[in-house]
């Protein structure tokens, strides 16, 4: 009787291990789907945005001159394995006149380009190569052993004209001070530029009535659900052009880019709004496949990532099962080895 109850109760042990199991696997399963089932975009709250905003949108700044700075977007990120470790590398979008004035300052004073992310860490930082036909975009790249979030996609062009909120984001540093930190500001879309398909000087054509300062340059404009719409570049009034993408035959920032000049009372009215870049251009001249640009030494590489071995809750609980099973069995035996 008691060999019965043995072989019973390690029988029952195995079904239960067994059932759990498959329940795991149906239920990641379900969620996958879930996850891959297409879905339209949802309002969230101002300060949900905001927390957001502050996870994709970094301070880049001269090495040498650390009190220096501008903004810039988390806008990829490729995950690289170096045995048990994982080093990111991370693709920084900001304005090409940001470039400019970094170039300018490490010039001026020797080293190179830091990054810092939202978590205060700071990171090497360098320039990526990529033509954007006088555009005013630019590009970095860094790497990391902190696995951050991306932006995700919007689009400008469905933004409703003086309707839609947008919230831009950056580091200000005006000329007497560079204390401030993260800032985050609200207004309304005028989309009418992106609608006329005819853009600013260096791609300017989606305006917005949030007040920005210098500084917020290449930081983020994102729409009411969290998704990136454009590039901030350019404030309210601007005098003149600041760093084209290229050279230009005018220094009129509220002039096309095809260089004719809009009637003066359309200028006045551009002046009450900043103006940013929308992300369709960008994706429009994207590197294709950007990373293969980006070659790290193994030693940097090493010197990234100090990882201990982590195991996921799936692994553990088939570990958990493995020993559960090998337990049930070795009492089957035990219990045929007393008959």
């Amino acid at each position: 009787m008691n060999r019965r109850r043995s072989i019973l109760f390690a029988i029952a042990c195995l079904c239960i291990i067994a059932i759990q199991l498959s329940i795991q696997a149906i239920d990641l399963s379900s969620v996958a789907q879930i996850n891959d089932l297409p879905h339209e975009p949802v309002k969230i709250s101002d300060s949900k945005l905001r927390s957001l905003a502050e996870k994709i949108t970094v301070r880049v700044f001269p090495e040498k001159f650390l009190e220096d700075r501008a903004s810039g977007i988390l806008i990829d990120k490729q995950e690289q394995k170096q045995g048990q470790q994982s080093v990111y590398l991370y693709l920084v979008l900001t304005n090409d006149h940001v470039l400019e004035i970094l170039k300018e300052r490490a010039k001026a004073l020797g080293g190179g380009y830091k990054v810092q992310t939202y978590d205060n860490k700071i990171y090497d930082l360098f320039l990526y190569e990529a033509n954007f036909r006088g555009n005013d975009l630019g590009l970095l790249w860094f790497y990391s052993d902190r696995n951050y979030e991306k932006a995700a996609w919007g689009q400008a062009n469905s933004l409703k004209e003086y309707i839609d909120k947008v919230y831009v984001a950056g580091f200000p540093c005006g000329t007497d001070s560079c204390k401030e930190g993260f800032t985050f500001t609200s207004g309304r879309a005028a989309t009418s530029f992106i609608v006329s398909g005819k853009p600013l000087d260096a791609g300017y054509q989606l305006g917005f009535s949030n007040d920005t300062r210098e500084g917020m340059s290449g930081g983020p404009i994102l729409d009411e659900s969290g998704r990136l719409v454009g590039i901030n570049g350019r404030g309210k009034n601007q005098e003149r052009v600041l760093f084209s993408g290229e050279p230009t035959v005018h220094d009129n920032p509220y002039a096309y880019m095809d260089g004719t000049q809009p009637p003066p009372e359309t200028q006045g009215f551009m002046k009450h709004f900043a103006w940013g870049i929308p992300i369709e251009t960008y994706l429009k001249l994207a590197p294709i496949k950007p990373f293969e640009q980006i070659k790290i030494s193994s030693q940097k590489t090493s010197n990234a990532a100090q990882l201990g071995k982590k195991f996921t809750s799936l692994p553990l609980l088939y570990l958990l099962g493995i020993v559960g099973i090998a337990s049930a069995t070795l009492g089957i035996v035990e219990c045929c080895k007393q008959t």
